[in-house]
């Protein structure tokens, strides 16, 4: 009969298993699912009851922590992906022109700091950008940005001129160049 000493690994056992029999805790005999009491053993199973009910709360509990913590982890992703993109939104211009304006702006404004410039290969560096960048914004269409296109191109034309001769602008000039980059920021 029972001898108080289970063994509580094979009654985790018939829970867990969807099987149409379980194993009985104190001989290991199989038996039918729905036995009262063990073929073997006679070990009546009743007694078994509130630690099985037990094990399901439990496996309940756990489910319902795995599930809210699976949400939290959820919406965490979610708030900072919406988080990043309407940053992304707010400070960078989305359309292409725009960007490669901006972002051709900041380099001219970059090799304009340089000036002037003592290494010649350098020089032909900055230069052979300044004509790549010439050529871009040739082929940008005419837009409602027609406005910060002049000005970039402005100042291309005048960085230009002044890292071709290779020494600082006058300061009215320095001015004008800085006021545009202003402008198309």
């Amino acid at each position: 009969m029972w001898n108080g000493q289970g063994n509580w690994l094979i009654i985790w056992y018939n829970l867990n298993m969807s099987q149409s029999f379980r194993y009985c805790p104190n001989c290991g005999t199989q038996n039918q699912k729905e036995a009262k009491e063990c073929i073997r053993c006679g070990l009546v199973f009743e007694k078994f009851k509130p630690f099985e009910i037990t094990i399901q709360k439990e496996k309940e509990k756990k489910s319902y922590f795995l599930f809210i913590l699976i949400g939290i982890i959820g919406f965490a992703f979610l708030s900072y992906m919406f988080l990043v993109i309407n940053i992304e939104k707010k400070y960078l211009n989305t359309s292409e022109k725009k960007s490669g304006i901006y972002s051709m702006t900041l380099r001219l404004e970059f090799i304009y700091k340089r000036i002037p410039v003592e290494n010649p290969q350098q020089k032909n560096k900055y230069l052979k950008e300044i004509d790549s960048m010439e050529k871009l914004v040739s082929g940008f269409p005419v837009s409602e940005d027609v406005e910060k296109l002049n000005l970039f191109e402005e100042n291309l034309r005048d960085v230009k001129n002044i890292l071709l001769k290779n020494e600082e602008a006058d300061l009215d000039l320095k001015k004008k160049i800085e006021e545009r980059f202003g402008k198309l920021k």
